[in-house]
């Protein structure tokens, strides 16, 4: 009898197991158009005059405690050039 039971219970458990769902055929039918906006290529190719452009197109980026003279100091620092031209 416990045989039976687990053997039906396996059944059970494997028919169960469908692994094309509706939902997930759904998911995939929706078309997403997105576009990626690499802020670390604009700050690389901004210059200070375009830092409050930058600041109002990234506020969560710039934080209200960090003073504008160090954003503009890093736009000017030849290590910091350097680094994205290599990386980019």
């Amino acid at each position: 009898m416990k045989k039976l039971l687990f053997l039906s219970l396996i059944g059970l458990s494997y028919l169960s197991c469908n692994n094309d769902s509706a939902i997930e055929k759904e998911i995939a039918n929706i078309n997403i158009d997105y576009k990626i906006e690499r802020f670390d290529r604009q700050f690389a190719a901004a210059s200070p005059n375009d830092l409050k452009t930058l600041k109002f197109s990234y506020p969560f980026l710039f934080s209200k405690s960090v003073p504008d003279s160090i954003w503009i100091m890093r736009m000017q620092d030849s290590l910091q050039n350097q680094l994205f031209n290599e990386v980019a």
